[in-house]
């Protein structure tokens, strides 16, 4: 917790630096917003040690959901919770019947959902605006009050960033966390002494498609225009990337992988042939160097500088 608190410090001191300008401060926004999407990840990941390659599908199902909704007339913040609902309960449902899959078999699979639900957002039109994309999303209030500026919605997000990062904490610490590294380290001895296995990677995986609806509902009025280009597989890829380079062993690793992440790519912005290149380059040198990412290694290295314990002598 000591460690969400200083991150956020951070966060909220940025825009005071006067540094930012409104692109920048669009930035920052799809910062916090991608780390709210490699949070769910970071949990299935590293704590439940399942794979995912269909984080985009749930993002991508909560930016239109969300983005339907307030076009519709519904205020804001309950269309972003439905968001969340819609997501993390479909997750919920697919969670059921595929999470009996481990290991290669599982990715496979979430990675062809991902692949279906970029053809369902291409094509139905009537709901996602199809290839022509879906626009005039409304300005984002809370109780009438207009989040009109980028300082204004970068700490709104903020703030929904801090929730999810205090949750999963906690969620972490407690006995379903402890299930979860049991199963992670080895499901069949954790099933040995009364883990329910399958109903902890379900709710889980309903929990990071959560997540990951409520970080797509929050771009889809950043950008207030969307396409199903914007979550096709690269951007599965790119949350994976953010969760082990940020360590997905650490609640903060989604955020630090984040900040890395997304600078890197802005910096490759006029060579975009070239971001599915940096992925797979990063995650081959992640996992040969650094496998327990940013965090993992800062963590190793405080350690080794930690003085050992004073021993009383004989």
């Amino acid at each position: 917790m000591a460690g969400v608190a200083i991150v956020l410090g951070l966060a909220l001191a940025l825009p005071a630096s006067g540094i930012f300008d409104k692109y920048g401060m669009y930035l920052l926004t799809l910062v916090v917003i991608y780390a709210i999407a490699a949070t769910g990840l970071t949990l299935f990941m590293g704590y439940a040690g399942q794979l995912s390659l269909g984080q985009a599908a749930f993002y991508g199902l909560g930016a239109y959901a969300a983005a339907d909704l307030t076009k519709a007339g519904y205020p804001f913040l309950l269309a972003l919770l439905a968001a969340v609902a819609i997501t993390g309960g479909l997750g919920g449902l697919i969670g059921v019947v595929v999470l009996r899959l481990r290991g290669f078999y599982l990715a496979v699979v979430t990675l062809a959902l991902g692949l279906i639900a970029f053809q369902l957002f291409k094509n139905l039109d009537e709901v996602t605006g199809g290839v022509s994309g879906l626009g005039r999303i409304p300005m984002p209030s809370l109780a009438g009050w207009a989040l009109a500026t980028p300082t204004l919605y970068y700490y709104f997000t903020l703030a929904v960033l801090l929730i999810v990062l205090v949750l999963s904490a906690q969620l972490v610490g407690s006995p379903t966390g402890r299930a979860m590294r049991a199963i992670a380290a080895n499901e069949l001895a954790a099933q040995s002494v009364g883990v329910n296995a399958h109903a902890i990677k379900t709710a889980i995986f309903a929990l990071a498609a959560g997540y990951a609806g409520l970080a797509g509902g929050i771009y889809a009025h950043l950008a207030r225009f969307i396409t199903p280009d914007d979550f096709s597989l690269v951007l599965s890829i790119q949350i994976l990337t953010m969760a082990i380079v940020g360590g997905i062993s650490s609640v903060l690793g989604g955020m630090v992988g984040a900040v890395v992440v997304t600078m890197a790519v802005e910096q490759l912005r006029a060579w975009p042939e070239m971001q599915p290149l940096l992925y797979g380059a990063v995650l081959v040198l992640l996992v040969r160097f650094m496998p327990a990412g940013v965090m993992g290694a800062t963590s190793a290295i405080l350690a080794r500088r930690r003085p050992p314990p004073h021993t009383q002598g004989p």
